[in-house]
């Protein structure tokens, strides 16, 4: 997937901006294509055509310019302007129908609401762990819908799952013809028309030859998937079946399916209320499917832009006594209908009510941990996460349930969850791992853990993106350590040496001449006047100096001298003439180890500690 980045190119932002760059680019399935500074003000045809080029849209806003906002005493300047080149190039990539996300820092005031197929994600600076889960979510829900074959009509995109999900159901009823269904699933991987077809013919009618019905449905089945992967033949012979078992529910259902992949909204839904009148009521088994057909009418009107009249249509259902035992499926179907439309706050009333009536629908209550995430409600996430992981072995939800534990500071069960879900070899829990190893300093064993995800993809298991965005973040630590400790030794071996001299110096049978002292030195503090107490080896100097109209600062400097060798201590004091009197404030006190230079008297060494401060080398240099 490609995805254009447009963003500020101002120094202040160049570090921000290169962390989000990185992560991006550490998505393996990902190509990220940036822009240019701008020239001029219109976006250049050159970056129009790399938007146009490109999957999707990133623009990374950032704060600008401080502006004042409300007016008398609400005036504030708080807000900021943000980059009116990378609003142009999102308003391009909109114009271009290309799927957006926006990454926005916080305090951007009246951030512009741009319409249309957009994800919406704030950060702050100084804390980007949560805006990268939220960007790492978006791209992994953008990469499942590009994750299409094309085939037949342009219109018709068939994703894996879709299309294949009630096969899948149908599986666990397949007793003692696993091996057809086995051979027949293995060609379907293919994706080979002619193959799937002979596979049917060869494999699943001899198995099904005592089940007719059963026989006709898996052929409509057949010619379904087929149709989606090219066999332009297929959805001809699709309706010829239908038409010759209208009488057949399960038969005609597989055109419904077909209509809705093809995005014939209109004719797949009233060929699913059709469907339901082929089933009867009055039998309890037939109820199920009959609200299934309701409920993917239904989802087919809310694809049409009528989403009012699809939740009316449903809700209506469940006062109706002929489904009172179908209330959970209601709620489900009006819970997805209600995700799939971006409404979160009826979805999130749907989900719970279905889920307090059966809690065994696990892929909503997973859908409804996540977007409780997504919302802030980190509790009521942690909450439904829990009760999927303690019903049902759920690796993704353990690793999720370790972002919700971190989220409500439960470190240790963060941890946990991370390691249980890792058990299972999810990368991405791998990942947080290492990510967490990463911020507690233990190296090591994050570099163990990004290897242990990255040898599985030997396994064919397919390696999350983070794992290499968190092996960025640890090579990025170890070359600065390495840096720091290249510095660290320096200033180290300069110490070391320096106290080495300075034991010389110190045992030495020389001594310092007066002169060797006496005069003005330059020093950090300014040029300060050294005396030198010959009879008892000692220093002394004391240098005012005014700041300002009623501000002075007093140096004072004592010391002793041994051989080639003095130690001291240093004062610095501001005193203060307020009209109420003076106030004296000691800015710095330090003590220091002199080292005297024989060849060169006009030198002396220093080695000086502050209270708080790093040990410093410094050099006094006579006037």
């Amino acid at each position: 997937m490609k995805i254009f980045v447009g963003h500020s190119f101002d120094d202040r932002d160049s570090t921000v901006i290169s962390k989000f760059l990185e992560f991006l680019k550490s998505r393996e399935e990902i190509e990220v294509i940036t822009g240019e500074r701008a020239q001029n003000k219109s976006v250049a045809e050159k970056v129009r055509d790399k938007i146009s080029e490109s999957d999707a849209f990133t623009g990374i806003f950032t704060c600008d310019k401080k502006i004042n906002t409300g007016t008398g005493i609400f005036s504030r300047e708080k807000d900021y302007t943000t980059s009116n080149w990378v609003i142009q190039e999102s308003g391009f990539a909109l114009a271009r129908d290309k799927p957006i996300i926006l990454i926005v820092e916080s305090g951007i005031y009246k951030f512009p609401e741009l319409q249309g197929d957009l994800e919406l994600i704030y950060f702050n600076r100084n804390d980007l762990e949560r805006p990268f889960l939220k960007l790492n979510q978006v791209i992994d829900s953008m990469l499942a819908r590009e994750k299409v074959i094309p085939a037949g009509p342009v219109s018709e995109r068939l994703q894996p799952p879709e299309g294949t999900e009630e096969i899948e159901e149908k599986k666990e009823a397949l007793t003692g013809k696993e091996d057809a269904f086995k051979k027949y699933w293995e060609v379907l991987d293919t994706k080979d028309p002619a193959a799937i077809r002979k596979a049917y013919e060869t494999h699943l009618v001899p198995a099904l030859s005592s089940d007719e019905n059963e026989k006709l449905e898996w052929k409509g089945i057949t010619l379904r998937l087929i149709h989606s992967l090219g066999d332009s033949n297929a959805f001809r012979e699709l309706v010829e079946l239908t038409e010759m078992n209208k009488d057949k529910p399960n038969v005609v259902r597989q055109l419904a399916i077909k209509l809705r992949h093809m995005g014939e909204y209109e004719k797949a839904k009233d060929k699913y209320l059709e469907v339901k009148d082929i089933y009867d009521i009055t039998n309890e088994s037939d109820k199920a499917n009959i609200v299934d057909c309701y409920i993917e009418a239904n989802k087919c009107a809310a694809s049409q832009g009528k989403y009012d009249e699809a939740i009316s249509s449903l809700s209506r259902l469940l006062l109706e006594d002929d489904f009172k035992g179908q209330r959970a499926q209601l709620l489900k179907g009006l819970a997805d209908i209600s995700k799939d439309n971006k409404d979160m706050k009826n979805f999130f009333v749907y989900a719970e009510g279905c889920l307090d009536i059966d809690p065994t629908y696990t892929d909503l209550r997973f859908n409804l941990a996540y977007h409780y995430s997504a919302e802030g409600q980190y509790k009521l996430s942690f909450l439904h996460y829990k009760k999927l992981t303690d019903t049902v072995d759920h690796p993704i939800g353990l690793n999720n349930l370790g972002v919700q534990c971190n989220e409500l500071d439960l470190k240790g069960k963060s941890i946990n969850s991370f390691y249980q879900a890792a058990d299972y070899n999810i990368t991405l829990a791998m990942a947080n791992l290492a990510g967490r190893y990463l911020q507690q300093g233990f190296m090591e064993d994050a570099g163990k853990m990004i290897k242990r995800a990255n040898d599985l993809s030997k396994d064919g298991i397919e390696v999350h993106g983070n794992v290499g965005y968190v092996k960025n973040q640890l090579d990025s630590i170890l070359k600065e350590e390495d840096d720091k400790e290249r510095e660290i030794l320096v200033d180290a071996e300069k110490e070391r040496r320096f106290r080495v001299n300075y034991t010389e110096a110190f045992l030495t049978d020389k001594t310092v001449q007066p002169d060797h002292f006496e005069g003005i030195w330059d020093t950090k503090w300014g040029d300060i006047e050294i005396f030198f107490n010959q009879d008892e080896n000692t220093i002394r100097a004391e240098q005012q100096t005014e700041l300002g109209k009623i501000k002075n600062r007093l140096v004072t400097i004592e010391g002793t001298i041994k051989n080639l060798s003095g130690v001291y201590s240093i004062k610095v004091v501001v005193t203060t003439e307020w009209s109420s009197g003076p106030t004296e404030d000691t800015v710095y006190k330090a003590t220091g180890y002199m080292l005297m230079n024989t060849d060169d008297d006009t030198q002396i060494e220093i080695m000086e500690k502050a209270e708080k401060d790093e040990m410093s080398m410094l050099n006094w240099q006579k006037r």
